[in-house]
């Protein structure tokens, strides 16, 4: 293969590495978020202590 042949297929590695940083950058926001709201709302009253996650 010549450098000529290299550059079209470089080219298209790092556009799916770029696309792939994204959608990963945009489920670590997404996890984060959905955290952030499950804390603030906090553990329902009514939850029995044996439940999974609950607080004893």
């Amino acid at each position: 293969m010549t450098p000529d042949d290299e550059d079209p297929i470089r080219k298209r590695q790092r556009g799916r590495a770029t696309v792939l940083a994204l959608l990963l950058g945009a489920l670590a926001v997404l996890v984060f978020a959905i955290t952030i709201t499950r804390i603030q709302q906090g553990m329902p009253k009514d939850m029995p202590a044996t439940a999974p996650g609950a607080v004893k």
